[in-house]
């Protein structure tokens, strides 16, 4: 090894040129003052950056994502309904049953009823009759009062259709009275 190469990279710290004291030429080391405000810039922007994101982006994020699970919440909880309600649907259809008996069986009672209404009318107490019911028939009571020149029939058969569709009731009815006309309309004669 050449001395002046090694010479080169020390300073001669002796003025009078004594070999023996070289040190070694001072040269950027690990914290140098370009470094050392890198650094400090690098930290200063992760606090930033920390405090921009737990105060504005975190906030924002949150309200989109509670927007989003509320409206996923809604659509579940209507998607359920609809799956409760097509389930339904289809263990009816399976079993037969139809969904629209309710309504159906009502409005049948209902027409039944007015049916009886409208025959009820007299002008004598030979124009009256007793549509005998109970049995299968109580639903519409224990006899009704009728005019005799009504077929009773067909109040027997919508009963008898009502009855096998809609019908639970059972029979709790005694005999009925002998009817009377009073007012235009038959009553019981007791």
């Amino acid at each position: 090894m050449d001395l002046r190469d090694v010479s080169s990279k020390y300073e001669d710290d002796d003025s009078e040129g004594d070999a023996r004291r070289f040190r070694r030429k001072s040269s950027p080391g690990l914290f140098s003052a370009t470094r050392i405000f890198m650094l400090f810039l690098l930290i200063i922007g992760i606090v930033i950056g920390s405090f921009v994101q737990h105060q504005y982006v975190e906030p924002l994020l949150n309200k989109q994502f509670i927007a989003e699970n509320d409206s996923l919440q809604t659509l579940t909880k209507l998607l359920n309904e609809q799956n409760d309600k097509l389930l339904i649907d289809l263990n009816a259809c399976r079993e037969g049953i139809d969904l629209n008996v309710e309504s159906s069986c009502q409005s049948m009672h209902d027409e039944i009823e007015n049916d009886i209404d409208e025959s009820n009318y007299c002008s004598e107490d030979a124009d009256c009759d007793v549509l005998i019911l109970g049995g299968s028939y109580i639903e519409f009571g224990c006899y009704h009062f009728i005019n005799k020149a009504i077929d009773k029939e067909p109040f027997y058969n919508k009963m008898d259709t009502y009855t096998r569709q809609c019908s639970t009731i059972i029979d709790l009815c005694a005999p009925g009275p002998n009817p009377k006309c009073v007012s235009g309309k038959c009553v019981s004669g007791e």
